[in-house]
């Protein structure tokens, strides 16, 4: 039974393969269609989802949304879908009146998010709490930070807690390496650090003599996609669990 079985899927291959090498490609995909994906964005946000430099400089009356002329995480995990599947994407920006198949452009998980995307499922691939340290003994909660002198807080440049805090508290220190930060802070040329909970870490040595005041922010990012598609959701997640902390990592530099 097992070797008819054997010789009719061979059989089938065999004719599978005279058929495509009769009919040109363009004949054989009408029979086997691409996938077509229709894609919007709520927004360009470094690291997320932006605009290459190069396509920037072309006038808003010439510019087209072509994928190829983004990057950013975002991009980085639908194009580990479209690419092995050799898809096509039509990008768009976002419209509510019409429906998608996937919508990025760095979502934020809320109450608000949930009913304005009802339709959608929320595929998370990010989430960080930006959290406060102080060397002042006498500050016992995050409610210290609230009286504190700009000047006094220190944030890393490029950090996540960098890009949700630059235009609310513009006047603090902002320093391009960790280690400089951390240096500062030790020597109590800072009285605060607002850093990230997912990629710092203080010398053991020193995590004694600063206290953890809590948690100033928590948010969790990520790609909607249509409820319907449970193929599309499946995949995504799936791509999403693939990645090594050092691969989401490097988009935060």
């Amino acid at each position: 039974m097992k070797t008819k079985i054997f010789k009719i899927l061979l059989l089938f291959y065999f004719f599978l393969l005279i058929f495509y090498l009769i009919f040109p490609p363009k004949i054989f995909a009408q029979f086997f269609p691409e996938e077509i994906l229709n894609i919007s964005f709520l927004n360009q946000k470094y690291p997320f989802f932006y605009e290459k430099n190069e396509f920037l400089k072309v006038s808003e009356s010439n510019r087209e949304f072509k994928w190829e002329y983004f990057e950013g995480i975002e991009h980085d995990i639908i194009d580990r879908y479209i690419k092995p599947i050799n898809a096509k994407v039509i990008l768009t920006s976002y419209e509510p009146s019409k429906n998608y198949d996937i919508v990025l452009g760095s979502v934020i998980k809320s109450k608000t998010q949930e009913k304005l995307f009802s339709s959608y499922t929320f595929c998370q691939y990010f989430s960080d709490d930006l959290i406060v340290y102080t060397n002042d003994k006498n500050c016992s909660d995050i409610e210290c930070l609230k009286t504190a002198e700009q000047e006094t807080i220190g944030i890393l440049m490029y950090s996540y807690s960098y890009y949700l805090l630059k235009e609310i508290l513009p006047k603090t220190r902002v320093y391009a390496y960790q280690q400089d930060l951390i240096n500062d802070f030790i020597a109590k040329k800072l009285k605060f650090i607002i850093v990230d909970k997912f990629f710092f870490s203080l010398p053991e040595d020193e995590a004694e003599n600063l206290n953890l005041l809590g948690v100033l922010y928590s948010e969790k990012l990520g790609i909607l996609i249509d409820k319907n598609k449970i193929h599309l959701i499946k995949n995504i997640e799936k791509i999403i669990d693939s990645y090594s902390f050092e691969e989401i990592k490097k988009w935060f530099k």
